[in-house]
């Protein structure tokens, strides 16, 4: 396991960051650029299925994130709300979804009604997964399109290392933002999309 150096060249880091935008295919740039819409509209269908808040359910999948392939993160939701509906109420007699009961708990006090954002970063200041938890909810949730999430896979584009398992935070999270802001400014898309786009180019998946 290699570890990251929190330290980087900006200039470069900007080229790596545009060069992976340019190499995706028409295919991948739309699945990209889809990704956020294609993800909002299942929590809809799930929202609409289980009778939960729409942004609940935002928040369900946001917190469940963590560590977690997309491929398992709609499931891992789904388990939750089946269990939830079935009258289960206490995070150690819900699934094992998560690698902790800590975001069962949370996705519990959201179906309690508690506000998602604010339960996303309750007593999380020093998790380092807190603030790319709270944006991935923000872009899924369609609430800002402008912050953006910054996972792991955003951060081994910056330093050039793909075998990092660095989450970056602090000030390392926010340069990284500012970066992709910038460049999605330029060529004239949204930030979540162009991390969207950057996502799918690296990992080979869509939210489809």
């Amino acid at each position: 396991m290699s570890t990251a150096n929190p330290t980087y060249d900006t200039v470069a880091a900007r080229d790596r960051l545009i060069a992976k935008l340019d190499s995706a295919d028409p295919d991948t740039w739309a699945m990209g650029h889809d990704w956020y819409s294609h993800a909002r509209a299942e929590c809809r269908t799930l929202s609409e299925r289980y009778r939960v808040p729409f942004r609940t359910v935002c928040g369900i999948v946001a917190t469940l994130s963590s560590m977690m392939p997309w491929e398992r993160n709609i499931p891992a939701a789904v388990s939750i709300l089946e269990a939830w509906n079935s009258g289960i109420r206490t995070a150690k007699d819900m699934p094992s979804v998560a690698r902790s009961h800590d975001p069962v708990r949370k996705a519990i006090m959201m179906l309690n009604g508690a506000d998602p954002a604010s339960m996303i970063v309750k007593r999380a200041r020093p998790h380092v997964q807190a603030w790319k938890t709270l944006c991935f909810y923000l872009n899924i949730a369609g609430i800002s399109t402008r912050r953006v999430t910054v996972d792991v896979h955003m951060w081994r584009i910056v330093i050039d290392d793909y075998n990092s398992q660095h989450r970056p935070m602090g000030r390392e999270y926010m340069s990284v933002e500012r970066l992709i802001i910038d460049i999605a400014k330029s060529r004239g898309i949204r930030p979540c999309d162009a991390q969207a786009i950057m996502w799918c180019v690296i990992t080979g998946k869509s939210a489809r």
